[in-house]
């Protein structure tokens, strides 16, 4: 055999072993996708195309299924996502983006033709984006993988414009612009305190926030309601309607109770928010403290975003009061916010105020352990404590008790998220001598206790929780008058011998995470 044939030959080998290697048995293109797939032409729309919650990661080792290229990381056999692609782009832009801003993804790209990318970070971030130029038509298969064992959640973006790149929870688009005023237009003079005015001072703060912060979700302490009705009956209102042709709910701001707009309020916003840097969706919730009485809170969300319109939502879905508003590529600037109360002039109702860039199913089962309580008491759990008395001027207040202990809470109430061991009598019982809106208490044990907690208050309502942001460390927060004889159980979630940790209860915005309290008191 002559030397050039036979060299062609091997080089033809090498390709073909190549290949096989790369289409791995280990991962099957030929699997029906677990996440579903698009059909997208020359012009598709809208750009980016978003596909849907992503859960990747699997069983399979990435570096043995793809050959030949530095790949690390876990998924699964069948792919995550399929592409048809009818026609021919110069540029094809796929990214992932993870909804938790410490997950590190990365993703694999098969081509039409058969050929195997691995992707990890792109842009500075965890965050894999792979840029196909040109991108021919035809079948595009991709996997989603994770570093470690656990899953990872997201979105997968798809895209032909260059201006759209991964940025740590969220993908860059153009940001909306505020809309300008006309510069002959005259605003009339208002009357002061009878119209919802931005510039007033919040009653319950301010805060500012970049693209990725952490911890998120953020979240304040705020009460819904006023005597001011939603929106306020003046020339202002009504001006900036017309300006910024502001429509809400199919109906103009100028009416009170139009489509999502109702309710009463205070003319001084709850909460401002100044946003930074670029996101894909900035949400804005509400979550009523149940009050324990026949009367459900029914609380309402007014939002004027730094382009002046205004926004309004009175439950997050049919069977959901609690009010949510997502703003799409949010501008950056000032969002003032406004609490109301939808059916109760002059009835506060408290609760908690959040603000996210995750993709929050139900804000109502995604808020801070404890923040809703338990329908009813906890089999097991019952008798007194000796009394320490707590107020305001003992804040923080830290404590040493006992933990621990043999009732088995997940047994003996079924169907109840609550976890851990304890002992019947509670650990402590905390009398508050003065009526507090807001109350925290966490405890700060290492994390080989990997704590748990339980409380009952003076009403009667129940809260439990265990790890509090990642962390051993269980958190509840009270809403809504906390006052009277609160009973605290500290439990392990594991059966363990009796212990003793350090707990602290504050009316502020302390955690585990705040510093040292690992202390005696």
């Amino acid at each position: 055999m002559k030397p050039a044939l036979l060299m062609m030959l091997l080089c033809v080998g090498f390709w073909t072993a190549f290949r096989v290697a790369a289409q791995s048995p280990l991962i099957d293109p030929d699997l029906p996708p677990e996440h579903g797939g698009a059909v997208l032409g020359e012009n598709f729309a809208p750009d980016p195309y978003r596909g849907q919650l992503i859960q990747g990661g699997g069983p399979v080792d990435i570096g043995t299924a793809v050959v030949g290229q530095d790949c690390s990381g876990f998924t699964g056999v069948a792919p995550d996502f399929g592409l048809e692609l009818r026609a021919g782009l110069p540029l094809l832009r796929v990214i992932f983006v993870a909804d938790v801003v410490t997950s590190d993804p990365m993703m694999i790209v098969r081509m039409p033709d058969g050929e195997i990318r691995c992707i990890d970070n792109s842009y500075g971030v965890n965050a894999p984006a792979y840029d196909i130029a040109p991108a021919p038509a035809g079948r595009y298969t991709i996997w989603i993988g994770s570093h470690n064992d656990q899953p990872v959640y997201g979105a997968l973006y798809i895209t032909r414009r260059t201006d759209v790149i991964p940025n740590s929870l969220s993908v860059i688009v153009p940001l909306a612009q505020p809309t300008p005023v006309p510069e002959q237009y005259v605003m009339p003079t208002p009357i002061p305190l009878t119209y919802l005015d931005r510039e007033l001072d919040s009653i319950y703060g301010s805060q500012t926030l970049r693209a990725g912060f952490l911890p998120d979700p953020f979240w304040t302490y705020a009460e819904a309601g006023g005597s001011l009705d939603v929106p306020a009956f003046d020339l202002q209102a009504d001006a900036e309607a017309i300006i910024f042709g502001s429509e809400i709910g199919g109906g103009s701001l100028g009416g009170s109770g139009t489509g999502e707009c109702a309710g009463f309020t205070t003319p001084h916003p709850a909460y401002t928010l100044d946003w930074e840097g670029r996101s894909t969706r900035l949400t804005i919730f509400f979550v009523s403290a149940q009050s324990g009485n026949t009367v459900m809170p029914n609380p309402a969300l007014v939002v004027q975003a730094p382009d002046g319109r205004w926004h309004c939502n009175r439950s997050f879905a049919p069977d959901e009061p609690d009010p949510s508003i997502t703003f799409n590529n949010p501008a950056r600037g000032r969002y003032a916010i406004w609490l109301a109360n939808e059916t109760n002039r002059g009835l506060a109702v408290p609760g908690g105020l959040y603000i996210t860039e995750l993709n929050l199913v139900n804000p109502a089962t995604t808020t801070a352990p404890g923040t809703m309580p338990l329908s009813l008491p906890l089999t097991g759990l019952g008798g007194a404590s000796p009394p320490v008395q707590f107020n305001s001027a003992d804040d923080p207040f830290r404590v040493t008790v006992s933990g621990g202990g043999e009732v088995d809470v997940i047994a003996l109430n079924t169907g109840v998220p609550c976890a851990g061991y304890y002992n019947q009598p509670p650990s402590l019982t905390l009398t508050v001598l003065e009526r507090l809106p807001f109350l925290r208490i966490f405890t700060t044990a290492p994390p080989e206790f990997d704590t748990t907690l339980v409380i009952a208050d003076a009403q009667g309502r129940w809260y439990c929780a265990d790890d509090w942001n990642g962390a051993a460390n269980p958190l509840i927060d009270l809403l809504g008058g906390a006052a009277g004889e609160l009973r605290i159980w500290v439990g392990s979630f594991d059966a363990s011998d009796p212990f003793t940790i350090p707990l602290v209860v504050t009316t502020s915005n302390l955690s585990p995470l705040s510093g040292d309290f690992t202390d005696d008191p």
